[in-house]
């Protein structure tokens, strides 16, 4: 019985990873090869449907928290169902002899979702970093003026040409300058940096 509950976790988890992350292929290989031979120990040992159920569902909960993250509550609802899928897994009412050792299934259940739940908190991490490509990743990048001006005028910010205003009084050609926003029709709030003369080409 803990062989066929291994194999069910292994091939829900595994099968959940591949979904919510395709091209992983490592997990879903995995995934198939426990499922099948998950399936094969179905007919030598009296297998529940609800314990099944649960253990779907806590793949699919783990799948879920690096879809949506939500802190580890979907990530330890994923947990606790696996551990009582796994738990519920056997008909005991046909064979009430079998039984399955809860420790070594809750260490082998806290290991995958601890798993999981460390490529959630990695994706977090990552997502909190700063941008550093596209239109936000413009904030805070400097450039240099292109011409005088006051108001609006042109400004060389990261590799393109881009049209700049400014109210932070004159900007001088060749002044560098630092963008604080990025305005509708793609035009940028800069600041001249009057003591600093920017060698960008």
């Amino acid at each position: 019985p803990m062989v066929a509950a291994l194999l069910w976790l292994l091939a829900t988890t595994g099968i959940a990873l591949e979904l919510y992350n395709p091209g992983a292929i490592i997990p879903g290989v995995i995934g198939v090869i426990c499922l099948v031979l998950a399936l094969g120990v179905n007919q030598v040992i009296p297998i529940t449907t609800g314990g099944v159920m649960l253990l779907v569902l806590g793949a699919l909960l783990l799948g879920s928290e690096l879809m949506v993250p939500s802190f580890g509550i979907l990530g330890i609802g994923g947990i606790v169902s696996l551990i009582l899928g796994a738990v519920y897994l056997v008909d005991v009412e046909q064979m009430p002899d079998l039984r399955i050792d809860v420790t070594q299934l809750a260490i082998v259940a806290g290991v995958l979702g601890a798993l999981v739940l460390a490529m959630v908190f990695a994706i977090l991490r990552g997502a909190r970093g700063a941008v550093t490509t596209g239109i936000e990743g413009l904030l805070g990048q400097r450039g240099r003026a292109l011409e005088d001006f006051s108001k609006s005028g042109k400004v060389f910010v990261n590799g393109s040409i881009w049209s700049a205003v400014t109210n932070k009084g004159i900007v001088h050609k060749d002044t560098a300058v630092r963008v604080n926003a990025v305005l509708e029709g793609l035009t940028l709030e800069v600041e001249p940096l009057e003591s600093e003369i920017s060698t960008d080409t």
